[in-house]
């Protein structure tokens, strides 16, 4: 049975700390590793610029792009650097093979293909190296082709650009925009600077910050590179940038380079290791040596060297940083730690020193399996790296493997594997001197067979799933399986009987076929289906790059049937494929701050056709407001947003908040002045909803339109200019101190932590009703108190709480009729005072009684607090303590029998 379903359940946390571990080979040499600069940049501003290395000839004529940048609310802003640039195909980090494609692709099958920055994200060490190499040569950069300033009505002109879609970036201090797929040629372009984010972070060096390191900030979405210098205190910064998470390639000459994406990047002088390996006193020629960082041993995909014909190898790693070796041959292996500053001249690693695990793996009729798969897995953590095929005698030998407990997970084509979830029924200690570890397969009921289109040739790659009859959406598969190039497929049943194969792919329709196991010869014929590609446009035609597309199958009832997305490309581009033919909605979204821009329509797919279709945006309009608080005062700080009613929207269609396929807008935030614009609204209404802290919004109050869903304020078409109304909440205020009268370090009121110097908090009514407000400190009784709102909505001026120590309380809990101790019964602090509900509110429960009966509750305030002990079987009871109680006998009374049915009820 094949293993890719449990392959998927292994997380692999690979930081990008790891990268601190590889340094060129040549980084022996003074300022190898550094980018190639026309100058090094002292200025902290974004500068993006082209270098030469990787900047083609501009042409001295071509096509130009007009248009103008504005802010959030569509005023012009002048001085703005616009610059134009596209990444050249095959060129870019994000689309370079990986150097561990192969593995990873065995991790996970029948995935997308696995390139350089999917490793990079798995901190895959030679993914790392790759990636620095490349950085150095200042390669994957997306060449700049023009650039322009906005003049003073945030105009701009590019000109003199090549052919095709192109990248048009928008960045000064007042914000950031990039936009996507604009065709050369294009007038009238609208780039619309959003807040963005400055990026920053210090650069260290052993512990102190390093002044002069050179910094490249990496934009990998758009391989857009930008450069600045640390200043004397080791910090830097760039931007605004478009936000998004970026990355920052770190150089200095003198240190090993480094690539992170925390705010703190660490360069480490280079260090040599040298060692040698023996077997038996003998030097070991050609074996492969790895190292890692830390005390893990390494495994794949750690840096890895070949020994000389004298057993020597060479690796040059980061100082001050602890690193393990290992080598390991079919038999033997070893391992040795190095701690930083106490190196050894030179690093011996003796084969044989290190623990092997060996076995051998057999079928149920105790003939040797030869190519079942063995791979171990570290339980902690779940990661595997360790992994083999059995020879053909089914014997195995895996290591270095450090003592403890290991599961092992065993598997072969026609046999029932040794597989997850159920690894840890497969759990071995290993430890020195064990004996091999073997294994039993039981011979499967097999589906054999091959895959085809309708033309009879061979598909390879189809992902095959083997799921229990009648049951097609299980996540749960028997099996699964990729076709060979041949379009063959072994999928391995747990029991005899009838199932379905899920066959599906991209390039085809996803089909369910009917199969008894076992079986032998099965053909499987697969149809393309009907496939739909298609552009985001807005109402001037021109792309909308990013958001998602979402598509929706209905029935002739309107009922919805099926649903699929695809992510929007930065051209504006979507594309379905292997799709039933039928009828469809296909419905794109671009989300901007305060609303979602879509639009949709209906398709028809056809078998074998590909149906293309362009996605327009109506003509879009704004919406300009005042947002005031009850007296009619400007407002700041408030987010505003719209969306259309969800009522009466068709099927398939995004029914506000819960359907956004990346979460609601936040909103546009008011500035001083209260005011706020929204725009690129197309539908014919919208619901407007304002939200700000210790404000409701207040729709009745507002004027521009009526009352809508929820509270929210309904515009219509017509309306361009809307006034909305906040009314303040009433908040409880005061001030907690300690038992002296001075304010403590650090108090939670409800869900505020106060830690101001004179205990002041204001935590406001979250109804117009009575709210019981809890005080929580280290060291302190917790406090409940119920307040009560003011009639006029006027805040509600606790005073000063005073909060002290309280009381231990000591007791024993029996059972009141034969005084025999009551185990396990549940002692709780709960406030003295009844809640508005009648249910007492309760401070603190987590203490049980012991075998014994005994209880002890520290911090117990007497003058608000009682405690409620229950416990199963007995009647519920409250007792009140005080300071001079002493030990307390809580005696609880059983509850009542039932009586009998016809029995008549106790008087």
């Amino acid at each position: 049975m094949h293993a890719r379903r449990w392959m998927s359940a292994l997380v692999v946390l690979g930081a990008l700390a790891l990268l601190s571990m590889w340094c060129l080979q040549r980084c022996g040499t003074p300022g190898v590793g550094a980018p190639r600069r026309e100058a090094p940049s002292t200025e902290r501003a974004a500068a993006p610029r082209v270098p030469a290395a990787s900047s083609p000839a501009r042409p001295q004529t071509g096509p130009r792009i007009q248009g103008i940048v504005v802010d959030t609310l569509g005023r012009p802003v002048a001085g703005v650097r616009v610059s134009a640039s596209e990444p050249e195909p095959g060129q870019t980090l994000s689309e370079l093979p990986c150097p561990e494609e192969a593995r990873l692709a065995r991790r996970y099958p029948g995935s997308a293909p696995v390139t350089l920055d999917v490793c990079l994200g798995e901190g895959i060490p030679l993914a790392m190296q790759q990636a620095l190499e490349l950085l150095a040569a200042r390669e994957g950069e997306a060449p700049v082709y023009a650039e322009a300033t906005t003049a003073a009505d945030g105009s701009f002109v590019l000109e003199a650009l090549p052919e095709g879609p192109l990248s048009l970036w928008a960045l000064g201090e007042q914000g950031a925009a990039v936009r996507s797929g604009i065709p050369a040629g294009s007038e009238g372009v609208e780039l619309v600077l959003e807040q963005g984010r400055l990026v920053k972070g210090t650069v260290r060096g052993e512990g102190v910050p390093l002044a002069g390191a050179a910094v490249t900030v990496l934009d990998l979405d758009h391989s857009r590179f930008f450069d600045t210098t640390t200043g004397p205190d080791g910090d830097f910064r760039v931007g605004p940038l478009p936000y998004r998470p970026h990355r920052f390639f770190v150089s200095k000459e003198g240190w090993l380079p480094s690539l992170g994406r925390d705010e703190t990047v660490t360069l480490h002088r280079p260090r040599q290791l040298t060692g040698r390996v023996v077997a038996g006193g003998a030097p070991v020629a050609d074996i492969e040596v790895r190292v890692g960082p830390g005390a893990d041993v390494p495994r794949g995909g750690a840096r890895k060297t070949l020994t000389d014909a004298r057993g020597h190898f060479t690796f040059v790693v980061p100082a001050g940083l602890p690193h393990t070796l290992s080598a390991s041959s079919s038999q033997q292996s070893a391992v040795a730690r190095v701690e930083p500053g106490a190196s050894p001249a030179e690093v011996l690693l003796e084969l044989g020193s290190a623990l092997q695990v060996e076995g051998t793996v057999w079928d149920d009729a105790r003939s040797p399996v030869s190519g079942a798969r063995v791979v171990l897995i570290e339980l902690e953590h779940m990661n595997t790296e360790l992994e083999t095929v059995t020879d053909a005698a089914g014997r195995y030998s895996l290591g270095p493997v450090e003592p403890g407990p290991w599961g092992f997970v065993v598997t072969a084509p026609r046999h029932i594997d040794l597989d997850l979830p159920d690894v840890k029924e497969h759990t071995h200690t290993l430890a020195p001197g064990m004996r091999p570890v073997d294994f039993t397969l039981r011979r499967a009921p097999s589906v054999t067979g091959h895959v085809t289109d309708a033309e009879g040739r061979p598909l390879a790659g189809i992902a095959l799933d083997l799921q229990p009859a009648g049951e097609r959406r299980r996540f749960w598969t028997e099996d699964s399986a990729l076709t060979d190039e041949e379009g063959r497929f072994i999928l391995d049943a747990e029991a005899p009987g009838d199932l379905y194969i899920k066959a599906s792919d991209d390039r085809v329709r996803t089909e369910f076929f009917p199969v008894r196991a076992p079986s032998e010869g099965v053909h499987l014929t697969l149809h393309p289906g009907a496939s739909l590609t298609g552009t985001v446009v807005d109402a001037r035609g021109l792309p909308l790059g990013h958001g998602r597309v979402k598509l929706v199958g209905w029935a002739e009832t309107n009922e919805q049937e099926s649903f699929s997305s695809a992510a929007i490309d930065p051209r504006g581009g979507f594309q379905f494929q292997g799709l039933w033919p039928g009828r469809y909605r296909v419905l794109a979204s671009q989300q901007t701050d305060g609303i979602e821009r879509r639009a949709w329509c209906p398709v028809e797919a056809i078998e074998g056709v590909e149906v293309r279709v362009e996605l327009r945006l109506e003509p879009e309009r704004d919406l300009s407001g005042l947002v005031v608080d009850g007296a009619g005062q400007p407002l700041a700080g408030v987010f505003v947003r719209a969306r259309p009613p969800q009522e009466g929207a068709p099927p398939g269609r995004w029914r506000g908040d819960t359907d956004a396929l990346h979460g609601p807008p936040i909103g546009i935030e008011t500035g001083p002045d209260g005011r706020f614009l929204l725009r690129y609204l197309t539908e014919a209404e919208y619901d407007v909803s304002a939200v700000k802290p210790g404000y409701t919004f207040a729709p009745a109050r507002s004027t521009g339109g009526t009352e809508g869903e929820k509270g929210m304020l309904r515009v219509g078409a017509g309306t361009a200019e809307a006034r909305l109304v906040m009314a303040r909440q009433s908040f409880i205020v005061g001030r907690v101190v300690g038992p002296d009268g001075q304010p403590l370090p650090r108090v939670q009121v409800a869900s505020l932590v106060v830690e101001g110097p004179d205990g002041a908090f204001s935590v406001p009514f979250e109804k117009p009703s009575p709210q019981w407000l809890s005080f929580h400190a280290s060291g302190m009784a917790s406090h409940m108190r119920l307040v009560e709102p003011r009639a006029d909505g006027q805040d509600v001026d606790l005073g000063v709480v005073r909060l002290g120590p309280g009381i231990a309380v000591r007791g024993r809990v029996v059972d009141a009729r034969t005084s025999a101790p009551v185990k396990g019964a549940n002692i709780a602090i709960v406030n003295r005072l009844p809640s508005p509900t009648g249910v007492g509110v309760t401070v603190y429960s987590g203490n049980n009684s012991a075998a014994d009966g005994s209880f002890q509750v520290a911090q117990v305030d007497p003058e608000s607090n009682v405690l409620s002990i229950e416990a199963p079987g007995y009647q519920h009871q409250r007792v009140e303590v005080d300071a001079t109680s002493g030990p307390l006998t809580v005696r609880l009374e059983p509850e009542p029998e039932e009586p009998e049915p016809g029995e008549p009820e106790p008087e």
